[in-house]
């Protein structure tokens, strides 16, 4: 089913809650030089031992009440190294974040193309990750529009451990057979059909579905479709026009994304 590719943040297969709540009891035995049973932790939590032993487990969630009275065990000092780091502190891409919003045209041209309603845009590059964050961005911004946000359908051959995803995609979790990729396709396809008016996302699967631009052409008079994949290099027509969004690093500073848009 397309609902079980559906990322839950960090491409292990389990929450991030689950993973927290073990960081924490490892760091905290670190600093305690001992180790923490069941019996400990519950203690400490005031939750029952079969409780935690399902969480650590991997089954249910995590309270957030537990998890900040275990956060608090941890020297402040600590703490960052516990939440700031993926799969926890992932990065958010969005059109205004620093590493785009450096070149106020560039971020500009990005709004105007994601307001169009119909039509195609590609985003290509070599660098498969900077295409992967300017995709996201694109994906967010529709999503959090508050003059018209619109609904994201579509597919990400990635595994969303390192960044925000986009409510609505399906995350593949860097599967790469395209075995894979034409499963959920297939399955996902039926919604797409339907979503008039949505922005239907491919990122990284056109490798692996050579024939995506001929299946998702027919979109393009009803929806807005994204197709981000690294050196795309398509010259084609669309109904509602076709945007070329290429990106590359700043070779004088790394920490910021440089984009080109061209209209065709």
């Amino acid at each position: 089913m397309v609902n079980a590719l559906r990322a839950d943040g960090n491409g292990s297969g389990l929450r991030r809650s689950c993973l927290l709540i073990r960081r924490l009891r490892a760091l905290i035995e670190g600093e305690w030089q001992q180790t923490l049973t069941f019996e400990d932790l519950s203690r400490l939590t005031n939750q029952p031992k079969s409780t935690l032993c399902n969480w650590f487990n991997g089954e249910g969630e995590p309270s957030s009440e537990t998890l900040l009275r275990l956060l608090e065990l941890v020297p402040e000092a600590k703490r960052y190294a516990a939440l700031g780091k993926p799969p926890f502190g992932r990065t958010c891409p969005q059109i205004d974040h620093p590493t785009l919003a450096h070149d106020p045209v560039a971020t500009s041209y990005l709004r105007t193309i994601m307001s169009e309603v119909k039509g195609l845009t590609f985003v290509e590059g070599e660098k498969d990750a900077l295409v992967t964050f300017v995709a996201t961005a694109l994906g967010r911004h529709v999503t959090l529009d508050s003059r018209c946000p619109r609904e994201v359908i579509g597919i990400d051959l990635h595994a969303p451990d390192w960044f925000v995803p986009v409510p609505g995609l399906v995350y593949l979790n860097n599967r790469l057979k395209p075995e894979h990729v034409r499963k959920a396709l297939d399955e996902i396809w039926p919604a797409i059909e339907s979503s008039d008016g949505a922005v239907v996302m491919f990122n990284g699967i056109r490798s692996c579905v050579p024939k995506l631009l001929e299946t998702v052409s027919k979109l393009t008079s009803r929806c807005h479709v994204i197709i981000a994949d690294a050196k795309l290099h398509q010259s084609l027509t669309a109904d509602g026009g076709v945007r070329h969004i290429t990106i590359s690093p700043d070779k004088n500073q790394p920490d910021r994304i440089r984009v080109e848009v061209r209209i065709t």
